[in-house]
């Protein structure tokens, strides 16, 4: 049986990871159920065999393993390993992306810049969409990129979404510059209607945070906003049954699962244009994809922003859901994956 040692900063570590980590506890649970999968990781709150910290002791057993898998480019736990002989495959989960390149930029290039000096044409990397394969061969020369989309959970919430008289609009992510909430306080200053903003998500840049909170500070008497921190991954789906739209002009992503439990949940998604999976809010009208650089038209979907919800509203979001996303094809394309690994 094909052995494979999964290779995360966080594993099942409650509210720590975000989405690339939802993504790399689905793949762990898929491909266990045909292949012997191992995960070793730095922070985790699962205590089995099969779950390893990052020890010495463990270094000697790599070489049992047939394919380390890492789940980054840039993390040093992954560079760590790259210097270890065994077979391996890459996968950035969307860190070539431009929105999040500029972040940390300098010490990203140079790494870039050592990779393809010293791996050039040695390393096979994992995309998880075909504009993310066109992404890591514009910066990378791997010795092949295969594509296989991220494995997707999908619930559809219970409950319906809650009725409101004031447009109740809701910000949930991280808070740094790729996610971009200052470009939604920004927006929001040129709103006229009333609004309740709600914001959640743990601060993974101060600065940046508090330059959000500035700004905020600012907003005009018919925008009521609040901070509410992080939010319980348990808590996701109730909190978006109760707000109207999430607005979230990101810079990039790889996935999106935020976006995916969104959707999930009824909550129409005002989303950047060009930069997401979910480039066809429009077309089943469960929300709107906008130019970043099209202020404007950012203010005139929240102002003409229509409340009803109904049966026949609600039936659009399983449609599109289910339009886009096939599990098993996905899991057919996951499992060719680290079949073709050990091809030469």
């Amino acid at each position: 049986m094909l052995k494979i040692l999964i290779v995360t900063r966080h594993f099942k570590a409650n509210e720590i990871g975000g989405g690339a980590q939802k993504s790399i506890e689905l793949l762990v649970s898929e491909l266990s159920k045909i292949y012997h999968v191992e995960v070793l990781c730095k922070i985790t709150n699962e205590q089995t065999e099969w779950i390893h910290k990052l020890e010495f002791k463990f270094l000697k057993r790599i070489s049992s393993y047939d394919i380390v898998y890492l789940n980054s480019f840039f993390s040093p736990l992954s560079i760590f390993f790259l210097f270890l002989n065994n077979t391996k495959v890459i996968s950035p989960k969307g860190e070539l992306f431009p929105g999040a390149l500029k972040v940390k930029n300098l010490k990203k290039q140079m790494w870039i810049y050592f990779f393809n000096k010293f791996f050039k044409g040695k390393l096979i990397f994992h995309a998880t969409s075909t504009e993310e394969k066109n992404i890591i061969e514009k910066y990378i020369y791997p010795q092949r990129t295969i594509i296989a989309p991220d494995i997707v959970a999908i619930n559809m919430a219970d409950s319906k979404p809650v009725d409101n008289i004031i447009l109740k609009i809701v910000y949930i992510s991280r808070i740094d510059p790729k996610k971009n909430l200052l470009f939604c306080v920004n927006i929001l200053s040129k709103v006229k209607r009333q609004v309740v903003f709600n914001i959640y998500g743990n601060i993974g840049d101060k600065k940046y945070f508090e330059k959000c909170i500035s700004s905020l500070k600012k907003l005009p008497p018919n925008i009521n906003w609040k901070y509410y921190g992080q939010l319980n991954p348990s808590l996701v789906s109730s909190t978006f049954l109760q707000n109207d739209l999430f607005f979230f002009p990101t810079l990039g992503e790889n996935f999106g699962y935020i976006i995916l439990e969104s959707l999930s949940s009824y909550c129409p998604v005002l989303l950047s244009k060009g930069l997401t999976i979910f480039d066809d809010l429009d077309k089943f009208k469960i929300g709107s994809n906008i130019d970043l650089e099209k202020h404007m038209d950012w203010v005139k979907f929240i102002e003409d922003y229509d409340l009803i919800k109904n049966q026949e509203t609600l039936e659009r979001f399983k449609k599109y859901i289910c339009n886009k996303f096939d599990n098993n094809k996905i899991l057919k394309l996951n499992q060719n994956l680290f079949n073709e690994v050990l091809k030469k």
